[in-house]
């Protein structure tokens, strides 16, 4: 019987090799993280789009992932948007896996009750992972994200975390 490798999440900070990891994970045309043109993009800009606070998913000291609770600005302090994209080497239980233990160790630290994401409707691994990580469909903008000619709706969810709750 083969295991599979744990996965490792570190804070990206400022560090150069990290940045090179996160660029080439940037490469794949389906590798949307903020993004739904990631392999048009210039390094500077791949730069731009990954805060310091993002973290790094790792496999076997492979990059697979990158994962970011950003706290949402609007006057609610436990409310976050995730971001979260996963290479084809990562399976969906795998990144299913590393956002709950992003979403466990934030949580674990500040208040958090709902959650936000964002999904294109033509993004199957996204779908899969929102679905898999127990998000629910809250709705879609029709014809909002334009991908190689044709408009795709973007689609909206939400989890509460009520037991994390400290507000």
């Amino acid at each position: 019987m083969t295991t599979t490798p744990a996965v490792t999440l570190n804070k990206i900070g400022d560090c150069s090799t990290a940045r090179a990891s996160i660029r080439d994970l940037f490469t794949a045309p389906d590798f949307y993280f903020r993004t739904h043109i990631p392999d048009l993009l210039s390094a500077d800009e791949v730069d731009a789009l990954v805060p310091a606070e993002a973290l790094l998913c790792s496999q076997a000291q492979h990059p697979i992932g990158l994962v970011w609770l950003e706290l949402l600005p609007a006057g609610y302090p436990s409310h976050y948007f995730l971001h979260a994209r996963f290479s084809h080497r990562a399976s969906g239980a795998t990144a299913a896996a590393a956002v709950e233990q992003a979403v466990r160790t934030l949580a674990a630290k500040r208040p958090m009750y709902r959650i936000s994401h964002e999904v294109c409707e033509v993004d199957d691994r996204g779908l899969a992972l929102a679905e898999a990580i127990g998000f629910e469909l809250e709705g879609s903008v029709p014809d909002l994200v334009a991908l190689g000619g044709e408009r795709y709706a973007l689609r909206y969810y939400a989890k509460l975390r009520r037991e994390m709750c400290y507000v």
